[in-house]
């Protein structure tokens, strides 16, 4: 028995170490095993990561993404407004010219003050709106109601014109000399008391219907025989509007300006004491000059396209004391 165990002896330790072996080399395998799960767990934890954060980007660029779509829609709206107003511009461009043509037309014989400041008023809106194209279009049709008015204005005043002159012709003495013919084609009739100078066929018959249209017929039309110095298209004396032989056989619409400006002179030939006395030196200047200045803003009144030779232009003071001038009130 003892050396049964004895010989068993060996072989139980082989076992105890065999037994050993396998332990640790089980423990050596669960233990590679182990480190390689948490390898792969790390390594699945940063794909998450990843994946998380190609998420962000993707949802980010989704937003980016409807945020330009926004944009674009937006800009594409603008752009749209923007060629209507841009469209529309054309009419109240139109409308401005119309205004300007009514302006130059009235001069300075009516009040246009309103419409010039409403020029520049609605000028700078629609030059400043870009998207609204209501702005524009109300622009545009105040314009036009605006100039409607001022030719409305305008028309009433030629009325008040031709009816004063209708007034002054009949109030006046008839000449002792007729001749006076009305111009062909006129729409206007002229007056038939026009008087001519030195018996007709002198070609002055445009100068005396023009001048009998201002209601002027009480003044006689000559040709010039030395009276006006130099190369003058006309003068007046007393009762006597003289014309340079060298214009005479011109048009009506010629003559009426400048019949306008001699006639002026005969209404301050009449009016001589209350001219001097009046405001005369401070609106139009000393002397002659004065007197003549006066007589181009007086022909002005009657005919707003005159430009006179003393006097570009008149002012609205200038204008209102010659207005009045025509109805003999010179204070």
């Amino acid at each position: 028995m003892h050396k049964l165990a004895s010989a068993l002896s060996p072989m139980k330790r082989s076992t105890q170490i065999l037994t050993s072996l396998l332990s640790v080399s089980v423990l050596g395998a669960t233990g590679f095993l182990m480190a390689d799960k948490l390898s792969l767990q790390e390594e699945l934890a940063l794909q998450e990561a990843k994946t998380v954060a190609v998420e962000s980007d993707y949802s980010t660029l989704q937003e980016e993404q409807a945020t330009l779509s926004t944009q674009k829609t937006a800009l594409e709206q603008e752009l749209s407004k923007t060629k209507e107003v841009l469209a529309s511009r054309e009419g109240f461009l139109e409308a401005v010219s119309g205004a300007g043509e009514t302006l130059s037309l009235v001069g300075e014989v009516v009040d246009s003050s309103a419409l010039r400041a409403l020029l520049q008023a609605e000028q700078d809106k629609v030059a400043q709106e870009t998207l609204d194209v209501q702005v524009v279009h109300t622009a545009t049709e105040a314009v036009k109601k605006s100039t409607d008015e001022l030719k409305a204005s305008y028309e009433k005043y030629q009325e008040e014109v031709r009816a004063a002159q209708s007034a002054a012709a009949a109030a006046r003495p008839k000449a002792t000399s007729g001749g006076g013919a009305a111009r062909g084609g006129a729409a206007q009739q002229h007056s038939s008391d026009a008087p001519a100078a030195t018996g007709g066929g002198d070609g002055l018959e445009n100068a005396r219907a023009a001048l009998a249209d201002l209601g002027g017929s009480w003044v006689e039309v000559r040709i010039d025989r030395g009276v006006c110095p130099g190369r003058n298209t006309a003068c007046a004396t007393q009762g006597v509007i003289h014309v340079n032989e060298y214009f005479a056989g011109r048009s009506y619409g010629w003559f009426l300006g400048v019949m306008a400006h001699e006639y002026a002179h005969q209404v301050q030939f009449n009016n001589w004491g209350s001219i001097t006395n009046s405001r005369l030196v401070e609106l139009f200047g000393p002397d002659l000059g004065g007197i003549e200045k006066m007589a181009d803003c007086m022909a002005t009144v009657k005919v707003p396209s005159w430009r006179g030779p003393y006097l570009s232009s008149c002012s609205s003071d200038q204008l209102s004391y010659a207005r009045n001038a025509w109805s003999g009130n010179f204070g």
